[in-house]
């Protein structure tokens, strides 16, 4: 890959994001418009751990990345190690301990892997480690800048992490990859805050068996005071787009403090619904959602995207249902009789108040 690939947005800038001008396929960036870009990458064989403060920029690194400390930048970048189960391209972990500050500007992350290739549980970007048998991730934060992100179990994984501020922002994540039982995911966020993801794409195929935003407590509760806010974003596909729910092992955990504004929905959906909310109420009320953190806040700019962004027909689920909010009115809120549907009709939830 003798180019890194970069955002193209719309002639709307940033909403083009949910424009049919959106691209994100080889764009190539003239030197002369960003600053120390070079349209050749320097391939760096072999896993790579990065301990202490420094700049890396147009690299190609086929081996694993990991960063345990330090304030590590990576512009121009591009990521195609394959990673095994539970693994990623590039990963800052240091086994609970504080590990410093990642970076990412306008990288490319892809192993070229696609459909049911790859294997279970990777992740392009992964942040803190799965399960809750590991330490948790203090210490920490990371921020994703124009990034593409393709090609493994779950584009970014967020595990275990206690963020002291983190943001993806005006990011493309599509293609997660279903091998070895994998779930595929877009943005996996478990037991983690403090979290934004704002002004990004985010695409999967309605055949995979997860969502393009999953947020639970697998592996352990979350602080109220850290909120996890998804902004300004064009969402579409999967099982359901949205998944935000308590534990399902029923720990007696629960999400906290999740806001979601000013997004656009497609209506591509396998189950016929847009948001999987199990069990957990939610508010339309900002004041409410921060007096009471425990609750879904869905503020009435979450609407269905407008034409022209290739968004179809509404999907059915398997059994042919079509929930009550579909098909959609381009520009239009989206109500709770979007929480629930196709194969899972209860949504055992409320509006509060």
């Amino acid at each position: 890959m003798a180019e890194t690939t970069v955002v193209k947005f719309g002639t709307d800038g940033w909403r083009g994001i949910i424009a049919d001008d959106f691209t994100y396929a080889n764009v190539r960036v003239a030197a002369a418009a960003i600053a120390n870009y070079s349209s050749t990458l320097t391939t760096v064989t072999g896993d790579r751990t990065y301990v202490t403060t420094q700049t890396i920029r147009n690299k190609r690194f086929t081996g694993k990345v990991l960063v345990t400390g330090g304030t590590v930048t990576f512009e121009f970048c591009s990521f195609t190690y394959a990673p095994p189960a539970a693994s990623a391209q590039l990963q800052q972990y240091h086994g609970g301990s504080a590990s410093g500050v990642v970076i990412c500007n306008w990288c490319d992350f892809d192993p070229g892997l696609r459909g049911t290739q790859g294997n279970f549980e990777s992740c392009n970007a992964q942040f803190g480690e799965r399960g809750d048998a590991n330490p948790l991730t203090t210490g920490a934060s990371f921020t994703l800048y124009r990034c593409r992100l393709e090609g493994c179990g779950n584009n970014i994984g967020i595990h275990q992490y206690r963020s002291s501020g983190s943001s993806i922002t005006e990011c493309y994540m599509s293609n997660p990859t279903g091998g070895g039982g994998t779930h595929p995911d877009g943005i996996e966020i478990y037991s983690s805050d403090n979290i934004t993801v704002l002004r990004s794409r985010l695409e999967i195929a309605t055949n995979t068996d997860q969502s393009c935003i999953n947020i639970t407590t697998d592996f352990g509760d979350c602080s109220t005071s850290n909120p996890v806010v998804i902004q300004d974003n064009y969402i579409n596909g999967g099982t359901s787009p949205v998944l935000t729910r308590w534990y399902h092992q029923g720990t007696g955990t629960y999400i906290k403090n999740v806001r979601y504004t000013g997004n656009f929905f497609g209506d591509s959906s396998k189950w016929g619904r847009e948001c999987d909310f199990n069990s957990m109420n939610v508010t339309y009320n900002k004041s409410y959602a921060l007096a009471n953190p425990t609750v879904v806040y869905w503020d009435s700019t979450n609407v269905w995207a407008p034409n022209g962004e290739h968004v179809g027909n509404p999907a059915t689920a398997p059994s042919g249902d079509v929930p009550a909010g579909l098909p959609h009115v381009p520009g239009t809120f989206i109500d709770s009789r979007n929480f629930y549907g196709g194969e899972v009709w209860n949504w055992s939830g409320h509006v509060v108040p």
